[in-house]
């Protein structure tokens, strides 16, 4: 099988309890003859944000994304990032993976986990910590006390008012349950985490499984037997920050004889909490602790051998605990907070001692138990502690790797045999046509393309198109040539194109489009333009998805994504202003607001779009000569259907315009909304240079975020040619609203269209 195993971070840049747990499971599967490739993020201040490097460790294959948060300007950007959006669309068609596995999606984006479904791929979902309903993963609030769960977001936005408004966290916490409903199989290794999800997502109940961790043995030193008079050896293992605990540890050794104890506190300083650890170091002046800060993961054997008792003083809840069931089953043995899933590991007295959480008193006295019973430590020592082994858990998530594969196999046959048998309409108002009767069965697909001088990006649209997959049939592919004078008449005709030749002077947007539906014979009228590249095998499936689901959608249209040379302020226009990246539907019906603003309601884009072949019949394009996409939305809204945005039906296309084509196409874009809207003039020339300023500091901030480049090399780059292409559009809008002030030759002069004729 070929799989790809997601985590935040992978060795040797990470090894925390997740981070270690994917490479061994990577190692298992690779010895089990499986193809693995790990998908991480890390962080590297030298090299351009979202960049990729690819490279190997111990054998397995690492794809290794850089993402500094240069770009996580918003609360939303922490956990819905969509820069990362097109680099994993471009990874599945890359690897074609059997099964993705997310260990964990931090530092990433929750929308890989339903752009992995939505594309078909088998999709497992692991969980280790409470990232999901905690933006500050470990449940504790910004006091530093236990949170008893989110409450439907009541208690996180008190906890949260300081880094994101209500709205936004409320929104947070309804998008993660959402997503969780993406995975086939949501695993966690403990009942504690299982019952706690289960909890703040009633939803997902049916998906969880519970999956123990495997347990890898460690190289462990020779231990040598504590004499009486010898120092307790405590050994603390993990980050120095207050969810773990250490300041507990050292309270409560406080209160014992100094020559009697010694503490070593092994873990990494957080950025922030550097003042925490100099009050740790502060408590534990003139006492026997050690701080050791980070150790090599190759080392922990040996440290455990080199001490008696291992304390985990946590306030947060453990999960699993890897470190733990490694120590026990070393012979080492445990003291731990009677919390989360440890008191599952832990037997109180037989292989370690539980105390209650927080409370120094407790966890002092569980120390004074093995300083003043002599035969308790080795007792504790002696018990047989044995868990999974890294192979067997390996083994395990084979079959269900196997199991969820097979599962996406028998859905696919049991939704195509239920489609076949339903009944071919679904109900409408009586007041309404039904636009098609067709929503449930194969859909017949035809690809209607106009093509003048397009040789540069065709053959790459066109292999897109014979590449794609999904639940329809793709009838035809047909073009409509008007004079191409380069290499298009080839590439259609090495692909098979079926091709309408028509002379320059003929071509109409809504005209010539038109004449494309007329010649197929499809149910679904796919309109793509020469440039337009689908993102991946399932641009078409998704982008039909919606029309399939509610026969009152007359049509729908992709999500742009620009290509890598396009210049920050067209990829500025693109991805910030006009392509969200949430699905949307638009209705007239019972909308008030449609009546006072239907210029919020028309948009629609034939570069990517789809049309009901009975819609068009009903309601063909206008034949204007721009805007015809958007006059088509607005006629089927007043009919009463509906239209569709696709978020996740994406094609790259852009275009980097000079300032004097940008211009053009401003003034032709707001000639057309007064030609065909009837627009009246809103802009006032004094605004012109206010809202050029405002544009150029817009776009500079954003390309500073995107490219992760100093702001100095972003302005001396780009700050005059983002002044004269802002400039040239803010003139081309204000003179295009006053277009018939103008002559007549002059207005085709400044036309696009013209000049495509012209060429």
């Amino acid at each position: 099988m070929r799989i790809l195993q997601i985590v935040h971070g992978f060795p040797p840049d990470a090894w925390a309890g997740t981070e270690v747990v994917t490479l061994h499971l990577a190692q298992g599967l690779q010895a089990r003859g499986h193809a693995v490739t790990v998908l991480t993020r890390t962080e590297d201040h030298e090299a351009q944000e979202f960049a990729v490097r690819e490279e190997q460790y111990d054998d397995v294959a690492v794809l290794r994304v850089v993402n500094n948060h240069t770009q996580t300007t918003t609360f939303r950007l922490f956990y819905d990032n969509p820069f990362y959006d097109a680099l994993f669309l471009q990874l599945l068609e890359r690897l074609r993976p059997d099964v993705v596995h997310f260990q964990h999606i931090a530092h990433f984006s929750i929308r890989l986990l339903a752009l992995a479904r939505t594309h078909g791929y088998p999709t497992i979902l692991s969980l280790h910590d409470f990232f999901f309903p905690c933006h500050r993963i470990h449940l504790i609030d910004a006091e530093g006390r236990l949170c008893p769960g989110p409450d439907g977001g009541a208690r996180c936005v008190p906890c949260l008012q300081e880094v994101a408004p209500p709205e936004d966290v409320r929104h947070r916490l309804a998008t993660m349950e959402q997503v969780l409903q993406a995975a086939q199989l949501i695993l966690t290794p403990s009942r504690f985490l299982a019952e706690r999800i289960a909890r703040y997502f009633p939803s997902v109940q049916e998906k969880l499984r519970i999956v123990p961790l495997g347990v890898k043995p460690l190289a462990l030193s020779r231990r040598r037997a504590r004499q009486p008079q010898e120092r307790l050896r405590v050994l603390y293992s993990g980050l120095l920050f207050p969810p773990k605990g250490a300041h507990i540890l050292i309270d409560a050794i406080q209160g014992l004889p100094i020559e009697s104890i010694a503490v070593s506190l092994y873990g990494a300083i957080l950025p922030y909490w550097h003042s925490y650890v100099d009050q740790l170091r502060a408590k534990a002046q003139g006492m026997a602790v050690q701080f050791c800060g980070k150790y090599a993961h190759n080392q922990w054997g040996e440290i455990l051998s080199a001490h008696d008792v291992l304390v985990m003083p946590m306030i947060c809840e453990e999960t699993f605990s890897l470190v733990t069931r490694e120590a026990l089953q070393a012979g080492v043995p445990v003291i731990a907070a009677r919390r989360g899933a440890l008191p599952a590991v832990i037997e109180d007295g037989v292989n370690g001692l539980l105390f209650e959480p927080e409370d120094v008193a407790d966890l002092r006295q569980c120390l004074l138990r093995l300083l003043n019973e002599p035969d308790l430590l080795e007792r504790l020592r002696s018990a047989q502690s044995q868990f999974k082994t890294v192979n067997e858990y390996a083994e395990e998530m084979e079959e269900i790797y196997r199991e969820v594969s097979s599962e996406k196999s028998e859905t696919a046959k049991r939704a195509k045999s239920e489609k076949e048998e339903e009944n071919t309409s679904t109900p409408f108002p009586s007041s309404l046509r039904p636009v098609g009767q067709d929503v449930h069965a194969i859909s017949a697909v035809s690809v209607l393309i106009p093509t003048k001088n397009g040789a540069k990006y065709l053959a790459e649209v066109l292999d897109g198109v014979r590449k794609q997959q999904g639940d329809f049939r793709l009838q035809e592919i047909i073009a409509v040539d008007s004079g191409s004078r380069d290499e298009t008449a080839q590439i259609l005709k090495q692909y098979g194109v079926t091709v309408v030749q028509i002379p320059p002077q003929e071509f109409g947007h809504g005209k010539t489009r038109n004449l494309l539906a007329s010649r197929a014979q499809g149910k679904y009228l796919v309109f793509l333009t020469q440039d337009a590249t689908p993102a991946n095998d399932r641009w078409l499936h998704n982008l039909l998805a919606p029309l399939q689901a509610d026969s009152q959608i007359a049509g729908a249209y992709s999500r742009h994504l620009p290509r890598p040379t396009c210049h920050p302020m067209e990829w500025h226009r693109i991805v910030a202003l006009d392509c969200p990246t949430d699905s949307s539907l638009r209705s007239a019906i019972d909308n008030p607001d449609f009546a006072l603003h239907p210029e919020r309601y028309r948009g629609f884009a034939n570069t990517s779009s789809v049309l009901r072949r009975s819609a068009w019949e009903q309601f063909p394009f206008p034949e204007v000569d721009f805007a015809e996409d958007q006059a088509w939305a607005e006629c089927v809204l007043r009919a009463g259907y509906k239209t569709a945005y696709v978020a996740d039906s994406i094609i790259f296309h852009s275009h980097s315009y000079g300032p004097w084509t940008n211009f053009c196409r401003h003034f032709e874009h707001f000639v057309a909304m007064r030609q065909v809207f009837a627009q009246e003039p809103a802009r006032k020339l004094k605004d012109c240079v206010p809202a050029t300023l405002q544009g150029v500091r817009s776009n500079l901030a954003f390309w500073y975020q995107q490219s992760g480049q100093s702001k100095t090399h972003v302005a001396l780059r780009w700050a005059l040619p983002a002044l004269s292409w802002y400039m040239a559009a803010e003139i081309g809008m204000w003179l295009g609203e006053r277009y018939d002030r103008l002559p007549q030759w002059l207005v085709q002069r400044l036309s696009l269209q013209e000049r495509v004729k012209r060429r």
